[in-house]
Order: C-alpha cells, then sequence, then structure tokens
C-alpha cells in the first residue's frame, strides 16, 4: 500500500491507498520485511504476526533506538502526535519522498502522488537536473524540484512544530572506522564468505519458486548456483536477447543448463524497442535513463510464471571492487596525477575521484552538455572521508549509485508487476564483513571467485564477451528516438516549457547527426526519457 500524508498548519491527514486513516492514536505504517523478526520476537518474547503492531511495541518501548536492531529491506512512518517520524532502512532500499515549504509538509512512497497535491508548489530544480542529465538518474535526496527530496539509507527525519530534523542512525563510515581487519587465512576467509552469502539468501525466507534475472557473467552465476544450493524450490532463471546485437543468450543458457535450472529465454527485438521506451514513464517516480532500463522492463513484462519473489546479483561487482573505476588506483603515481591535472583544467577542480579516467572524461563531456543545456553547473558526488581509496570508492558507490539507480532500476518495475525484488548481496553484514578482510582478498572479486570456481568450470566464461544488460545506445538513439527528440525540441516547446536552452540543445542533436558521439548519445537520451516523463505527469 501507497502512504500519502499531508501536514499543513495544525491539520493532518493520512491516506493508505487513498483510504483517509483515523489518526487518534499512535499510526504506524511499515512497508518492506523485517528480516530478523523471528530473533526479535523471541527475545521481547512476543506473539506478533503484524510488522506494524512489532514496529508499534518497539517503538513504546524504546522510541526510536530499536532501528539500529533491525535487519531488513522497508520504510516506516510513524505519527505521534504531534511528532511525525520518517525512516529509511540502512541501506535505502526503500524511497519515501518529502516536500517542505511555507506551512505545507506533504510525504508519500510516490513523488507523483505528492505533486498532484494542490498545496505543491511547482518548482524545477534545474541543478539537480543537470546532474541527472551527466549521471541519468536522482541520487542522494535530490529530485526534479526544489523543496521536494527523498531520504537517504539509515535516516530519521522528525517533522514538529514545521521544522524538519534529519539523522542517521546508520553510518556505514562509522561502522569501517570501527572495523579491524582479522588476521585469518584465506581458507578461514572463504568459510566466513560462505556463510554470508547462505545466511544474506536464506533471510529472505522460504518461497515456492523464485525467478533470477541471469546474464551470463559470473555473479548471477554465482547467486544462481548459491539459489540452487540453498533454497528447496523450483528456480527459474531468465535471460535477455538482443535481436542484430551483442547477444550471450546463448552461454547463459549453457550455464543455467550446467546449474540445472528452468530456464527461459526472451528476445527483443527491434520492434519492440519504441515501444518499451514509451513505457518508461509509468514505471519511474522520476525521470530515470539508465539505457538497461529498457531491456530490464521488456524482460520482466515477458516473464509468464509466477514467482514469489525476484534476485539479481546486481552490487556485486560494486562491494567486490571489481569496476575499473577501482583499478586507478592500481596505476603508477605519475599516471594518476596527469589524470588529474587533466581533469583539472578540464573541469576547473570538479575531480571526479571515484571514476577511472575514461569515465571521469566522459562525465567531464557530458556535464558539459548538460550545464550549457541548463544554464547552471551540475554538482560531484561528495566521497566520504575514508583513508583508504578503493574503500572510500565503493562507499561512494553504496550512497549515489546502488539505492538510486541499480536497485531503483529493477524494483520500480518488479515492484509495479505485483511482485518482491532482492539484491541478496545488498546486504549490511556482507559490507560490515568486507570491512574485516584484507583487500587482497577482497577486490576484484577474489574471494567470490574461489567460490565460484569450487563449483562451476572457469572454462564456461571463458568463450565469449560478457554483455549483461548494456546496450547499443547511440545506434538505439539515432535509429528509434532521435525523430522522436526532434519533435519535442521546437523552438516553442522550449520556450513554453522554460527549462532547457534551445540553441544549445538544437547543437546538440546536429552534432550528433554529423558526429555519433557516445557522451552526446547518453545526454539525448537522458534529455529524451525526461521529456517523456513530463509529458506523461506534469
Amino acid at each position: 500500500m501507497n502512504i500519502l500524508g499531508i501536514i499543513n498548519k495544525d491539520k493532518t491527514r493520512i491516506y493508505l491507498d487513498k483510504k483517509k486513516i483515523d489518526l487518534k492514536e499512535l499510526f504506524v505504517y511499515f512497508k518492506g520485511d523485517i528480516f530478523n523478526k523471528e530473533s526479535l520476537l523471541k527475545k521481547y518474547k512476543l506473539k506478533i504476526k503484524n510488522d506494524e503492531e512489532l514496529i508499534k511495541y518497539l517503538y513504546k518501548h524504546e522510541k526510536t533506538s530499536f532501528l539500529k536492531k533491525l535487519d531488513g529491506d522497508f520504510l516506516i512512518v510513524i505519527y505521534d502526535k504531534p511528532k511525525l517520524y520518517l525512516i529509511t532502512d540502512k541501506l535505502c532500499n526503500k524511497h519515501l519522498y518529502y516536500y517542505h515549504k511555507d506551512n505545507n509538509f506533504i510525504f508519500s512512497t510516490s513523488l507523483k502522488q505528492i505533486i498532484k497535491d494542490k498545496n505543491f508548489v511547482k518548482e524545477f530544480n534545474k541543478e539537480a537536473i543537470a546532474n541527472y542529465l551527466g549521471y541519468d538518474n536522482f541520487s542522494d535526496e535530490q529530485t526534479l524540484f526544489k523543496n521536494t527530496f527523498k531520504l537517504n539509507g539509515g535516516t530519521i527525519l522528525t517533522y514538529y512544530q514545521n521544522k524538519v530534523t534529519i539523522k542517521k542512525y546508520f553510518d556505514l563510515v562509522e561502522e569501517y572506522k570501527n572495523s579491524k581487519i582479522e588476521k585469518l587465512t584465506e581458507e578461514e576467509y572463504i568459510k566466513k564468505y560462505e556463510k554470508q552469502f547462505k545466511e544474506c539468501l536464506l533471510k529472505l525466507g522460504k518461497p515456492k519458486s523464485i525467478g533470477i534475472l541471469m546474464s551470463s557473467g559470473k555473479d548471477s552465476t554465482l547467486l544462481a548456483h548459491l539459489a540452487k544450493k540453498y533454497f528447496k524450490c523450483k528456480i527459474n532463471t531468465y535471460t535477455l536477447g538482443f535481436e542484430n546485437e551483442r547477444d550471450e543468450s546463448k552461454p547463459a543458457a549453457k550455464i543455467a543448463k550446467n546449474l540445472k535450472t528452468n530456464h527461459h529465454t526472451i528476445m527483443l527485438k527491434d520492434k519492440d524497442v519504441k515501444k518499451t521506451i514509451a513505457k518508461t514513464p509509468y514505471y519511474y517516480e522520476e525521470p530515470f535513463a539508465d539505457p538497461s532500463n529498457i531491456p530490464t522492463i521488456y524482460l520482466i513484462e515477458h516473464i509468464k510464471e509466477k514467482n514469489d519473489f525476484y534476485i539479481t546479483g546486481d552490487v556485486h561487482d560494486t562491494i567486490f571492487m571489481n569496476y575499473y573505476k577501482y583499478y586507478i588506483y592500481d596505476l603508477k603515481s605519475r599516471t594518476k596525477y596527469l589524470i588529474k591535472k587533466t581533469i583539472n583544467l578540464v573541469l576547473g577542480k570538479r575531480v571526479y575521484h571515484n571514476f577511472s579516467e575514461k569515465v571521469q572524461l566522459n562525465i567531464v563531456s557530458r556535464f558539459n552538455y548538460s550545464d550549457k543545456l541548463l544554464e547552471v553547473k551540475g554538482q560531484v558526488f561528495e566521497l566520504e572521508k575514508v583513508n583508504n581509496p578503493k574503500i572510500r570508492t565503493m562507499m561512494g558507490d553504496v550512497k549515489h549509485l546502488l539505492p538510486f539507480k541499480y536497485k531503483l532500476k529493477t524494483a520500480s518495475v518488479i515492484n509495479k508487476n505485483g511482485f518482491k525484488y532482492y539484491m541478496p548481496f545488498y546486504d549490511v553484514n556482507l559490507i560490515k564483513l568486507i570491512f574485516k578482510t584484507p583487500l587482497k582478498y577482497v577486490e576484484k572479486k577474489y574471494i567470490s571467485n574461489k567460490i565460484l570456481y569450487k563449483n562451476i568450470d572457469k572454462k564456461l566464461f571463458a568463450t565469449y564477451q560478457k554483455n549483461g544488460f548494456g546496450v547499443p545506445l547511440v545506434n538505439w538513439v539515432k535509429r528509434f528516438m532521435l525523430d522522436d527528440i526532434k519533435k519535442i525540441s521546437t523552438k516553442k516547446y522550449i520556450a513554453e516549457q522554460n527549462i532547457f536552452n534551445f540553441e544549445e540543445l538544437d547543437k546538440l542533436i546536429k552534432e550528433f547527426e554529423t558526429d555519433l558521439d557516445y557522451n552526446r548519445a547518453v545526454v539525448l537520451y537522458n534529455y529524451y526519457m525526461f521529456q517523456l516523463w513530463y509529458k506523461a505527469n506534469l
């Protein structure tokens, strides 16, 4: 059930799926899962089945301090007149939006609900839109509107006497600083990670069937192997193939056959690309432009089996520091110095320390376009103050990318289709274990690969180039989007919308037609996704 709350002056109204709630007593709204619910019930000697009743009990006895004890994927709203608390889980698996201006405070699980309220004043946040055009999503607390935000992970927002205060009840940086490397052998670490992977899966419950979105890569293969090992139920695996493009459905099917899962291949044909693009505004609460959202939507819409929940191996490459952006720290200091100097020259000290040099230059290029399109300067991710650069980068990704990009991309689609979605490797206890492990065992998925190759022949991964859900973006923008982009980019329309600079937009389109550059394609795609969402919702 979606929640909508409206507070102006002394009047408070809360609705669950448009049904008004009686607020005469303590009100608790809970959405998600408490993975350690059974141990909490046992500890407090309770016989409560309802999650909201459990939260009520814990809050009455411990106020908000009980949150540190919860292991879960959730958001919580507590209205204890006259105070309101909005709470996210430790890693922000679910999103809660709020608007605050003058005497009006509106909160909801849906941004689309907030902007429909008569008290909402529509003012575009051009700095946030500039970031979106560069990064392809609205990360952290920002949204496309001024005075409108979403909560980060491990956060309690308190609204009282028309004032908003925000505090963290869980902080990964503090967890890292308080962690000590354990002195164990490689084999002992492997056993620890095998145990932790098992816990990551078994806490999800006892399903009758599960669906795994599977590429031909090691992360989804490891996940499928672990699911097959620990869940005594039907395992359905699903791979998307591309017509006339880089297609890895055959190697994925070979891996699935080796794992003995019930495998399904779904092909995305050229004629269906444009139809799928048109559906994106329906699935997302705000403009979202990771290009892999197109195959994600198509795949999920064409799954015929009804599984209890779906899982993916997303985030594994991030928390085990396997992306190229992490390899930059292994380069010689002279190379790193030149990279930093180059980026400083281009951006004027707007340096992207947490990206590889190639990605840095790409981001610089995209921001140069978006800054001109919006006549404002986008902002850089602010990384946590942690000495180890690889851990610092990983934490930056956990804060900025995982909840507001990877989780949002797939969860939004699966949830809209009536099912649950989890990323088992996106787990607080797994990240805490990484903090206690020497980097040589963690980075580049060293231990994960050791566990994988104990059970799967590595030759399965040696005969093809992994592509995953990556799409031929330049090709698709040219073939399926450019004509539409031109139609919604007339001088008259852009002037009426009053967000973008027509001259710079027109220049960008013409440059792309002349030179099919990838970075121009990214900005045009992000712009197109924005306009589709704008047309559908505003």
